[in-house]
């Protein structure tokens, strides 16, 4: 059993909406993420000169 008993447990409606949210954000990385690999892919914004 851990020591430190009730000082690290969350509460389940705060565990829950914290899913929620880091599902939202890693949504939003992975998206930004492939329109970046998109737009570096086309050589869209200069930084690779071939």
């Amino acid at each position: 059993m851990n020591p430190l008993g009730s000082l690290v447990t969350i509460p389940e409606i705060k565990r829950s909406t914290m899913l929620f949210t880091l599902g939202w954000a890693s949504l939003a990385a992975v998206f930004s993420f492939s329109i970046a690999m998109v737009v570096w892919g086309r050589n869209g914004d200069g930084s690779i000169n071939f």
